[in-house]
């Protein structure tokens, strides 16, 4: 038997889902924004199929969520952190989240 074994874009969206789901109040915290999601993404949409707005929504709300925690300090160390943290595919994050619950 052959075992999978997930690659991720970068290091960056390695660690942060990582860190997601090593924190048992961020990994339930992700699960309900998934849900959430799957419950109040519409059934059309003119553009996207429902997978689609499924992905860029939850995607979306992922970042945003991490984003009002992000520590502005000021300085080198903000530049730095914030040059990682835009390195972040929340797309890949938001997809391993929807296979999780689907």
């Amino acid at each position: 038997m052959t075992t999978q074994v997930k690659v991720w874009a970068n290091y960056e969206t390695w660690a942060m889902k990582l860190w997601i789901d090593n924190e048992r109040d961020s990994y339930e915290e992700a699960l309900t924004l998934t849900k959430q999601t799957l419950q109040r993404t519409p059934l059309e949409h003119p553009y996207w199929t429902k997978e689609q707005c499924e992905l860029f929504t939850l995607a979306s709300h992922l970042k945003a969520w991490w984003d009002d925690q992000f520590p502005h300090t000021g300085g080198v160390w903000e530049d730095l952190l914030n040059s990682a943290f835009q390195e972040i595919d929340w797309h890949e994050i938001a997809r391993a989240y929807l296979e999780e619950i689907k």
